[in-house]
């Protein structure tokens, strides 16, 4: 007898907007990632991991007290109201001013959909974040990239920035301050020519700062929080990285009130979980433990950048706990050699520089083994 069978039935097609999108690369490595690659299961664990901007000093030690008081038995706030309102009183602005996420990156998305129409052109000053750009084409808007020059050091031409504002007429221009990957900063005076030019054209400045806690000393002289009285500016801050709890993704953003009261109104509820909700209360009290921190970096960074130079490595000079190292060859193949030398590096192919690796700054075991393998590698390549 024959069995009639339904004819296949066609998937329903996905919005042009996502269409073609792949997901972003960043740093870090799955354990299976890294066997495919070759490395046996026993040396993952030891594998050191200078691919993430996270420092390794480890978080405050107040944070598994407060964890362990957290109950699994209750939802989280929908809106993470007392967490904002703890936070708003630390940093001396309105709870309505402050939006909390689930790490900043969905913070990142949640202005992207917010204000984005698909005629619509966003700015991005590079070479940077790639999920800025990712979030603009989620939303179906042209992402357009201004690149600083290498030659320059990377170091943003803000006039030029400036006159592209005024041509391309952005609906939101995301800059990273201090920047990722390159540790370039700009001053008070050249943020507030962009906020001032963006204002101009009805634009939205996002300013990202999720590496200034941890800049070097005497970087920032001045508050960014100032800004938010100034005109249409978002600053985006993130506790994962500040603290050293990347399992833990917290974000937040400062933004004026209108705009604030807006983000809050629709972003997703729940997006903060209980244990991120309880930290998030207190942490940002934690001077003491930025500035231990901050104090330790400069050591181990000065020892890092004394160890690339006796190698005679190229790095372009930063401001933050991470360096971006020029590799003779492709810094994919570069990463897969360090690999075998016990060490993760990020390769920055996916920020448009195939050929530089960015490391983290970390304590001098960590160092030592990255330059021995990276002296190999520059010696295999004939530098």
């Amino acid at each position: 007898m024959m069995i009639a069978t339904e004819p296949a039935r066609a998937l329903p097609c996905v919005s042009t907007r996502v269409a073609g999108l792949e997901p972003v690369s960043h740093g870090g490595a799955s354990a299976a990632d890294l066997v495919r690659q070759g490395i046996d299961a026993a040396s993952v664990a030891e594998l050191i991991d200078l691919s993430t901007n996270v420092h390794s000093y480890g978080p405050p030690a107040s944070i598994a007290a407060t964890v362990a008081r957290v109950s699994l038995e209750r939802y989280p706030d929908a809106n993470a109201a007392s967490m904002r309102e703890a936070m708003a009183r630390q940093l001396g602005v309105e709870p309505d001013q402050v939006v909390a996420g689930n790490g900043s990156v969905e913070l990142i998305y949640l202005l992207a959909t917010a204000y984005l129409d698909p005629a619509d052109r966003a700015l991005v000053i590079g070479p940077t974040f790639s999920e800025y750009a990712s979030a603009i084409r989620f939303c179906g808007a042209e992402s357009v990239e201004y690149r600083a020059a290498e030659q320059d050091g990377f170091r943003p031409d803000v006039e030029a920035i400036v006159g592209l504002i005024r041509t391309l007429r952005p609906k939101l221009v995301f800059c990273c301050n201090p920047n990722n990957p390159t540790g370039q900063v700009l001053g008070e005076a050249d943020v507030r020519m962009l906020l001032e030019a963006v204002g101009r054209v009805g634009g939205l400045l996002v300013l990202d700062e999720a590496y200034l806690p941890l800049a070097d000393t005497g970087v920032f002289t001045w508050s960014s929080v100032d800004l938010l009285e100034s005109g249409p500016v978002v600053l985006l801050r993130s506790v994962t990285k500040d603290y050293a709890v990347p399992g833990l993704r917290l974000g937040y953003a400062l933004a004026p009130c209108g705009i604030g009261q807006m983000l809050n109104a629709v972003r997703l509820p729940w997006g903060v979980n209980v244990f991120a909700e309880a930290v998030g209360r207190t942490l940002l009290t934690e001077t003491a433990y930025l500035d231990g921190c901050r104090a330790r970096l400069a050591h181990d960074k000065s020892y890092l950048l004394e160890a690339l130079s006796s190698i005679q490595a190229s790095y372009i000079s930063s401001t933050t706990n991470f360096c971006l190292i020029r590799v003779r060859g492709s810094a994919g193949a570069c990463r897969e050699a360090l690999l075998h030398h016990g060490v993760i590096v990020r390769d920055c192919t996916s920020f448009g520089l195939p050929n530089y690796i960015r490391v983290s700054v970390q304590n001098r075991r960590a160092t030592d083994r990255l330059t021995r393998g990276l002296a190999e590698w520059q010696a295999t390549c004939g530098a």
